[in-house]
């Protein structure tokens, strides 16, 4: 998982038309705070970030790659756990990690 953006990096998104999207640390809270304590497949959390700020993300598939970039991110940091393969969304699986 090297080469990810590091979690605490501010990052603006660009569309192939230039236009600015979410930074990495807004995604970041939007995920977070769609994961809880039990494990919850990938594709859910996806899902349900794209419902919450869809308006503010890449259009199309960009937008949940992005989503899925920064779930690997935050599990790489340890501010997520992952059950299974990351990048197979319907397969695995994250939460929140126990304080």
């Amino acid at each position: 998982m090297s080469g990810l953006p590091a979690v605490s990096q501010f990052h603006f998104w660009q569309t192939k038309y230039g236009q600015s999207h979410m930074n990495t640390s807004e995604i970041d809270s939007v995920i977070l705070s769609a994961v809880g304590e039990h494990w919850t497949k990938i594709a859910m959390v996806i899902a349900r970030v794209v419902d919450a700020v869809s308006h503010d993300l890449p259009p199309g598939d960009d937008g949940y790659e992005v989503i899925s970039q920064r779930i690997e991110a935050l599990v790489h940091d340890g501010r997520l756990l992952a059950q299974g393969d990351t990048k197979n969304w319907r397969f695995s699986e994250v939460r929140l990690k126990p304080n």
